[in-house]
């Protein structure tokens, strides 16, 4: 009976520590303080180009070029904000350019953080809904005479005739809903994209998002992407038609070459062999286009901003991806191009203005 009570007792005083701790915390706390800024534009904060080309990856003549090829007078903003064009481009740059916070977002803009959380979201809907069509495959940019001039750019760097790109998957990081977004292969969690890169510097198309588990071949599929090359290929000659180059997963698509690969009990070459390590070499590009995008839109890659379920994280990346390809052809030159020695269309042409 004696052990009974002491044990009520200690769990009494237990309870009595319990609701002690919790009548000290505070249960209010006070909002995050700002200077309220009626309009924010980048001539009345003062900024120069070095602090835009920091916190926003693009000189302020640059963002006045992306304002007026996006057009942003047309978006239908959401609980009647009214940003400016360029208050609400800017605000979208600076938080993918770094995982800014909202709280970051507070006191450089001077809105509230449901305000600046609403206009990032609806900014990254609108560019995602304006470019995502024209990322997966620009019929306009990607013909015939400009495949070849893209094929004769890897010819000239590695001998390798008739590919004109190099195809692999991207994973964007959320953290929800695990259990359906593990990649396998990639031995962690997120969303996939197919993307193509070519020789001067860009990820010319990008598809997707689809669930982390799903393998490369069946998101080649469903990409849409060998119905594009069938209507280019198909007028052609079979000498003269064109190739992508991707991994194993990817053969035997259309229009796609891989890797030599041993057939029954007979070894590859040396010839065979020296060919794979060559464009295994070549294929890299692939990675060092989306590795491009992490540096810099570093909040693609920081998991805690990117939680699916709560945030469209695919827009993110979508956005990510596009302005990626925009910096690109800004700069006339990337790693890439600069491999290949081609350099990248204008932004005018890339946009399709």
């Amino acid at each position: 009976m004696d052990e009974r009570r002491a044990i009520i007792f200690r769990g009494l005083r237990r309870l009595r520590k319990q609701r002690k701790r919790k009548e000290q915390q505070p249960n209010y706390v006070p909002p995050i303080p700002y200077v309220h800024k009626l309009v924010w534009s980048i001539k009345e904060e003062g900024w120069s180009d070095r602090e835009c080309l920091e916190y926003l990856r693009f000189t302020s003549s640059e963002i006045e070029r992306l304002l007026s090829a996006f057009q942003l007078d047309t978006i239908e903003w959401r609980f009647r904000n009214t940003p400016t064009p360029e208050e609400a481009l800017c605000l979208l740059l600076f938080r993918l350019s770094h995982p800014h916070r909202l709280k970051d977002c507070m006191r450089t803009f001077g809105k509230s953080r449901s305000w600046c959380s609403a206009v990032f979201n609806d900014m990254s809907d609108f560019i995602t809904t304006k470019y995502k069509e024209r990322l997966e495959w620009d019929g306009e940019r990607l013909d015939i005479p400009c495949l070849t001039r893209y094929a004769s750019a890897i010819e000239d760097a590695c001998g390798a005739s008739r590919i004109w790109g190099f195809i692999d998957g991207g994973v964007a990081r959320p953290v929800h809903n695990q259990q359906f977004l593990y990649a396998g292969a990639k031995k962690e969690h997120g969303i996939r994209f197919q993307g193509i890169t070519t020789p001067d510097g860009l990820i010319s198309s990008l598809c997707g998002p689809w669930l982390g588990p799903t393998g490369d071949w069946k998101i080649w599929r469903e990409s849409g992407v060998e119905d594009h090359l069938r209507a280019l290929m198909d007028p052609l000659p079979e000498e003269e038609r064109l190739f992508l180059y991707g991994d194993p997963a990817y053969y035997p698509g259309y229009g796609i070459m891989g890797p030599f690969r041993p057939e029954g009990d007979e070894d590859l070459t040396p010839d065979e062999e020296a060919a794979n390590i060559v464009m295994s070499g070549q294929r890299i590009v692939v990675e060092w286009s989306f590795g491009h995008v992490s540096k810099y839109w570093t909040f693609t890659s920081f998991k805690r901003c990117n939680k699916s379920g709560s945030s469209p994280v695919a827009a993110y990346y979508i956005c990510a991806v596009l302005f990626t390809n925009i910096h690109t052809c800004l700069r006339g030159r990337n790693q890439i191009s600069d491999k290949y020695k081609l350099s990248p269309p204008s932004i005018e042409v890339y946009l399709g203005i």
